[in-house]
């Protein structure tokens, strides 16, 4: 039996209330050949109970079912157990609360079929809501030249919607919580991969507020994309980062006072939080030094910076260019 063209990745917890139509919009595809590797991560709700109707009616369908739930650390690990098990030619992104439309997969094929030089094609989206009515859009740019100039400032790939070749680099890396997809992109980038947006919407991306992407202090997911950004650099420069040496918990724990950063780790955070305009953050960040490294000088610009009133700290910005 000859492998399938598409492997359709997608990992699920607790999805049961919009899980019937994302599955759906997945096997009601124009185009056929594929197959569909669903991780359940150990839900709580009636997910699993769908998953098993569904593949009893469609033997496209693969449930793995993990032992244990990691959250969105466990969320990375899902895709990355999903991409060892793919066999199709290409592999095609799903999340369980969003709405794939008919002919995404046969117009995504269709485009990396005829573009042998393009790695990884997205598309563009409407965002919905859970009544299914649209509320936004996300417009992507749409040639790879475009798309590496605007990365750096905005994401341009849309991760629900994507879909790519079968080949070892497409991995996603672990540390990057939060922003596995964007560190993704842009380690193709640097690896010389060509990207692509079809210039059409090929899905409905469903916005909740008890979405994986909009748990967790928004701080500490902007600052993993700070550091994705400067690893970005590295690489650019020096043709590596400093993933191995990583340690994420640096970012994660960011908020947590008694956390002992590495003094680096804070400086580098101050600056991410002088980029946002976080200075509520800057106010902890100075603290967190003089408790941990009392003897540490503190450059004059954060104890500037966090002693002032907002409106004077944007002034402050504009004026020295920080």
């Amino acid at each position: 039996m000859n492998p399938p063209l598409v492997s359709v990745i997608m990992s699920v917890y607790n999805a049961e209330k919009f899980l019937n139509s994302a599955i759906e919009s997945i096997t009601n595809q124009t185009f056929t050949d594929f197959e569909f590797i669903i991780i359940e991560d150990c839900s709580t709700d009636k997910t699993l109970e769908i998953l098993k109707e569904f593949k009893e009616k469609d033997n496209r369908i693969k449930i793995i079912q993990k032992e244990k739930n990691e959250g969105p650390k466990g969320f990375i690990k899902n895709l990355n157990l999903g991409l060892n098990m793919a066999q199709g030619k290409y592999v095609a992104r799903m999340d369980a609360d969003d709405i794939s439309l008919p002919e995404r997969f046969q117009k995504q094929v269709l485009f990396l079929e005829n573009n042998p030089e393009i790695s990884m094609v997205g598309a563009q989206i409407d965002f919905i809501n859970e009544k299914n009515e649209i509320i936004g859009e996300k417009i992507g740019a749409l040639e790879h030249e475009e798309i590496v100039n605007k990365m750096t400032s905005q994401i341009q790939l849309f991760h629900p919607v994507i879909m790519c070749r079968n080949h070892q680099n497409i991995k996603y890396r672990e540390k990057f919580i939060y922003c596995e997809d964007y560190d993704l992109y842009l380690n193709l980038i640097t690896q010389g991969k060509k990207l692509a947006n079809i210039n059409e919407k090929l899905l409905h991306y469903r916005i909740l507020e008890s979405s994986i992407s909009r748990k967790g202090d928004n701080f500490v997911k902007k600052l993993m994309v700070e550091k994705a950004l400067y690893f970005y650099k590295l690489r650019k420069e020096n043709g590596q980062d400093l993933y191995e040496t990583f340690n994420n918990e640096e970012v994660l724990e960011i908020n947590n006072f008694e956390f002992k950063n590495k003094i680096e780790e804070l400086f580098f955070a101050l600056e991410a939080a002088i980029k946002l305009n976080k200075k509520e953050k800057i106010v902890l960040l100075v603290r967190k030094i003089k408790k941990h490294y009392p003897k540490e000088k503190i450059p004059f610009k954060y104890v500037l910076l966090s002693s002032v009133p907002l409106s004077f700290f944007r002034v402050l910005k504009k004026l020295f260019s920080w």
